[in-house]
């Protein structure tokens, strides 16, 4: 597994190696769980978490429009390590990686405490990015999708603020 993840990274870095390209770092993030189990005599329970969640990533504008990207984060308090690749649509602005987005996101999420669980990710994703100097941007969105482990599925909702830099 971790050699799948590193051979994405790699990729990751090669392209970003090329104009029109971020390099991100996630300092403020959450990500919300709600969690519902069927309990004998006792009907269905429900559950949320909201753990830290801080990151790394990269995005290449392939156009004016349209990006793609990666991300690694790490959920503080849940022990849980995640690589979320991403498809954005940019819908203002001229430039590259820039304005108000729309997109979709899958990944896959790794919890370390208490034994060694794997969840599958998928979701879609709203915010705004935007350059705040001349090489560095400020991202604020939030992603809305679910967690799959086994026969059960969280809900999640993922708001947060990444800083990039330009790489041109």
């Amino acid at each position: 597994m971790k050699n799948v993840i590193l051979s994405f990274l790699l990729a990751g870095f090669v392209v970003a190696a090329s104009a029109q390209s971020l390099i991100k770092f996630k300092p403020i993030g959450l990500d919300y769980q709600r969690t519902s189990v069927t309990v004998p005599f006792f009907g269905t329970l429900t559950a949320s978490t909201t753990p830290w969640e801080m990151g790394f990533g990269l995005e290449y504008g392939l156009n004016n429009t349209l990006s793609i990207g990666t991300t690694v984060n790490y959920a503080l308090g849940t022990a849980m390590l995640s690589f979320v690749p991403e498809v954005r649509a940019y819908l203002t602005g001229s430039e590259a990686v820039s304005g108000f987005y729309i997109g979709g996101y899958g990944g896959l999420a790794l919890y370390t405490g208490g034994g060694a669980d794997a969840a599958a990710m998928a979701g879609a994703s709203l915010g705004f990015q935007k350059a705040i100097g001349d090489r560095i941007t400020m991202d604020v969105g939030t992603g809305v999708g679910g967690q799959f482990i086994g026969g059960s599925s969280n809900i999640n909702i993922r708001p947060g603020v990444t800083f990039g830099y330009m790489l041109y």
